[in-house]
């Protein structure tokens, strides 16, 4: 199915265009240059699908793809990064390869403002939540994957977020510097520990009951806390596995579940004193360890410039 149409940019009102121009970056001579330009043939294009002649076109399903009458080539989104006069966007370019690989040139159809289009189509959303949740992690996978820092941008690797190895920077430039969020650090490395001590839970768990003899930690709390692990090993470990730049911030999900981890680790743990004065004793220095680490190092948490600031800095890479 195909009709003709001229692709106008809602905020700029200027019409879409095709070069017959070698793309820049690219520097192939199959890719041509897409721009913005006064209204002429190169600004005329086609919009072919690959359904069927009276076929429901589904928004978010049906693959679409923009051929350019007059330079006889196909809108493509590239993988290569324009530099800081394109704002380091991903170039677009109009290729020529499209009729060896077509579908090289498809684009996603997500919405339909256009009369014309309206009067000869439906667009419909049938999408319910598994097809949501599935086409989200496509788009993680796939469009923010290719996400790449600037030159004066600041990124982090997900080894160094439960180290609390780095804070996150905000408007950060070599010139002016800019605001430095860290976190409280104890929170931090207790939450790490607290990993290896579950571990080491679930281990004298799992022998007490290979023995068959009494098991040293509630079953049931042990069973919901490893939930708790497994939320935080579902919310980090797949950023080990993306390509695109990285920010602290994005520790903060799993961050929340090693939190409650840690709080349940820290309760079986006390459980296991025999006194019960004991365990409120543990219970009481732990919440005190927690509040004093908060009110000395909530500047670094938040921002704020103090006196003390620099004996703070009892890590080198803060």
């Amino acid at each position: 199915k195909q009709w003709y149409q001229r692709r106008v940019g809602v905020a700029t009102g200027r019409h879409l265009t095709v070069l017959p121009d070698v793309a820049g970056v690219t520097d192939s001579i199959d890719n041509r240059v897409v721009t913005t330009e006064a209204v002429d043939l190169n600004s005329c294009f086609q919009i072919d699908t690959t359904l069927k002649a009276f076929t429901r076109v589904q928004a978010l399903q049906a693959d679409i793809s923009l051929l350019n009458l007059n330079n006889k080539c196909a809108l493509k989104v590239g993988t290569v990064q324009l530099p800081e006069w394109g704002a380091k966007q991903i170039e677009v370019t109009c290729t020529r390869r499209h009729i060896r690989n077509p579908s090289s040139v498809h684009l996603t159809l997500e919405h339909n403002i256009s009369p014309v289009e309206s009067e000869n189509t439906q667009f419909i959303r049938p999408f319910g939540f598994l097809q949501k949740l599935i086409e989200m992690q496509v788009k993680m996978l796939v469009t923010n994957n290719a996400l790449l820092p600037s030159e004066e941008e600041r990124s982090s690797r997900p080894w160094m977020w439960p180290l609390d190895w780095e804070g996150l920077w905000f408007s950060y430039s070599h010139k002016h510097g800019g605001v430095y969020f860290l976190g409280n650090p104890v929170i931090f490395w207790l939450n790490f520990g607290m990993i290896f001590v579950l571990l080491a839970i679930n281990t004298s768990q799992l022998y007490a009951e290979l023995r068959f003899k009494d098991l040293p930690y509630n079953a049931d709390v042990l069973y919901s806390t490893n939930w708790y692990l497994f939320g935080y090993l579902l919310h980090y470990v797949p950023f080990y596995l993306m390509g695109r730049i990285l920010y602290f911030h994005h520790f903060y999900s799993a961050f929340i579940f090693n939190c409650a981890l840690t709080a349940s680790t820290a309760e079986m743990l006390f459980s296991r004193c025999a006194s019960p004065h004991k365990t409120t004793v543990l219970r009481v220095t732990l919440l005190s360890v927690v509040v004093m680490s908060f009110v000395a190092f909530s500047p670094l948490a938040y921002g704020i410039s103090v006196e003390h600031e620099k004996n703070l800095h009892i890590n080198k890479t803060w």
